[in-house]
C-alpha cells in the first residue's frame, strides 16, 4: 500500500471548505447521533447498515472517503478488511485516529476526494457517504473514486435525491431560508455564532447519478433507497417523536414502487476492468 505524502495533497480539504469549520467542531460528538431514538439517528444508522450490506463480504483494502471519525471502521475491520479513512476535517481524523489507535489495520489520512493521495487500482472497495451534496467538483471526485479502484471492485456511494420532496425542501427551501435569515441577522450587527451552512446542496435524480458513475467508474449494479420522511421541516423538529415513528413505518417503501420518494439514495458499481 502506497501513500503519496504531498502535505499540498493531504491538507485541502475534502468538503466545501464552508463546512470543515463545523465537522472539527463536532468531531468527538459525531457518532453520539447514531446512538439516538430520534429520526436522524434513525437515519444515519440505516444508510450505515444499507451501505455496508452493498459493500458486502470484501476481503483486502477498503477506502471510506468522508469517513469522519470512523462510523463505519469497525464494521469493515470486522470483515478482515484492512480500513483506510480520508476526511476534510483534521479534527475528524484525529478522532478516528484515536479511536482505532490499537488496530493496525485501520489508517486515517486528510485529504481531498478530488485528490486522493493513492496510487491507481489500490482498492479492493471504496464508500463515499454523504460527500458528493457538498464537493465543489463531482465529477473530479467521482473519477478519483474510479481511479483508485481495482478493476472489477466494488464502489458504494450515497447521494442526495433530487426527486424527494423532503430533500427538496430542506435543501433547497428551509435551509436556505434560514440562511438569508442568519445573513440579515449578521448585517444588522448580530454577528453569527455559529457556523453557516445554510446553502443548497447539489441534489441528485437517480438517473443522472448512474451516468456519472457508469461514466467514469463502471456499471451500476444496484440502487438503494432510504429516509422516507414526510414531516416536512421545521415539523420534523417540532414533532421528533411522530416523524420518527412515521420514518420506521415508511422503511417498507425501499421495496415498493415509491421508493424514488427517499430523500437519499446509494448506488452499488462495479469498476471497470
Amino acid at each position: 500500500m502506497s501513500v503519496q505524502r504531498n502535505a499540498g495533497i493531504l491538507q485541502i480539504p475534502a468538503r466545501d471548505p464552508g463546512a470543515i469549520p463545523f465537522f472539527n467542531a463536532t468531531a468527538q460528538e459525531y457518532l453520539t447521533v447514531y446512538e439516538e431514538d430520534s429520526l436522524y439517528g434513525h437515519v444515519m444508522r440505516t444508510r450505515r447498515a444499507r451501505a455496508l450490506g452493498l459493500l458486502g463480504d470484501l476481503t483486502g483494502h477498503v477506502l471510506d472517503v468522508g469517513c469522519g471519525p470512523g462510523a463505519m471502521t469497525q464494521e469493515i475491520l470486522d470483515i478482515g478488511c484492512e480500513f483506510w479513512g480520508v476526511d476534510g476535517a483534521p479534527r475528524m481524523i484525529t478522532e478516528g485516529r484515536r479511536r482505532f489507535r490499537d488496530f493496525t489495520r485501520a489508517h486515517f489520512t486528510v485529504a481531498e476526494a478530488s485528490a486522493l493521495p493513492f496510487s491507481d487500482a489500490t482498492f479492493d472497495g471504496v464508500v463515499c457517504i454523504g460527500v458528493i451534496d457538498r464537493v465543489p467538483r463531482p465529477e473530479a471526485a467521482v473519477a478519483e473514486l474510479g481511479r483508485v479502484l481495482k478493476p472489477g471492485a466494488t464502489l458504494v456511494m450515497a447521494f442526495p435525491n433530487l426527486l424527494s420532496p423532503y430533500a427538496l425542501w430542506r435543501s433547497h427551501i428551509f435551509y436556505v431560508g434560514i440562511g438569508w435569515a442568519k445573513r440579515l441577522r449578521a448585517r444588522f450587527g448580530h454577528q453569527l455564532r455559529e457556523v453557516d451552512l445554510c446553502s443548497a446542496a447539489r441534489l441528485w435524480t437517480p438517473r443522472a447519478a448512474q451516468r456519472l458513475v457508469e461514466s467514469l467508474v463502471g456499471e451500476v449494479q444496484e440502487v438503494a433507497y432510504y429516509h422516507f420522511g414526510v414531516f416536512l421541516s421545521p415539523l420534523d423538529e417540532l414533532l421528533p417523536g411522530a416523524a420518527l415513528e412515521t420514518a420506521r413505518r415508511l422503511d417498507c417503501l425501499q421495496s415498493s414502487w415509491l421508493r424514488w420518494l427517499g430523500a437519499g439514495f446509494l448506488v452499488k458499481a462495479k469498476a471497470l476492468a
